[in-house]
């Protein structure tokens, strides 16, 4: 083979590997720890949700702060054994959100991660610094209707005077954005 036809050949394997990552088959494999460590109005202690479920929604909030990403609500099992099936319904239970803004290239800024719990919600910007971001959110592929994100880690703001909690992921989730936005 001829230098340029390796070359050819090297780029048709880069997009199908990159096309094989965004594969069309949906899953979700989530497990979100939240700790209250010091609160004068939560319960101290920890919990665990493990989510099987997953809805994507396209963000795109206008006025004074504008941005655009995607909001990817986690769910596990209803307590008679039923899957979630749209945001109104994850958010009658426990649930997760993981709010992933993005650039005008679609690059991911900034994730917020809120844990819901009876008695217990806890919303914190877990990563905004370019260092975080490579190191959490590195792996995620967001399309026009899919993302694709395998992300663990821990935010700790052990720091806060009137409130500390701790808040664990580990999120594998391929799932397709839908506009089906029902609060």
């Amino acid at each position: 083979m001829s230098p340029p036809t390796i070359f050819f050949f090297s780029i048709l394997f880069l997009v199908q590997s990159s096309d094989s990552r965004a594969s069309k088959k949906s899953y979700c494999s989530a497990t979100f720890r939240l700790e209250v460590k010091k609160s004068d109005v939560m319960k101290l202690g920890s919990e665990q949700i493990n989510c099987v479920n997953a809805i994507a929604v396209p963000m795109h909030r206008e006025g004074r702060g504008q941005f655009t990403g995607v909001d990817i609500f986690f769910a596990p099992k209803t307590k008679n054994g039923n899957l979630p099936n749209s945001t109104e319904e994850i958010q009658h239970g426990d649930y997760a959100n993981l709010n992933l803004m993005t650039d005008a290239a679609g690059r991911v800024t900034q994730v917020n991660l809120t844990v819901v719990r009876p008695g217990k919600t806890v919303a914190r910007t877990i990563a905004w610094k370019p260092e975080d971001l490579k190191k959490y959110f590195s792996d995620v592929a967001i399309t026009s209707d899919r993302v694709v994100l395998k992300s663990s880690g821990t935010y700790d703001d052990a720091q806060a005077e009137s409130e500390q909690a701790s808040l664990q992921w580990e999120v594998n989730v391929n799932v397709q954005i839908t506009d089906k936005v029902r609060r």
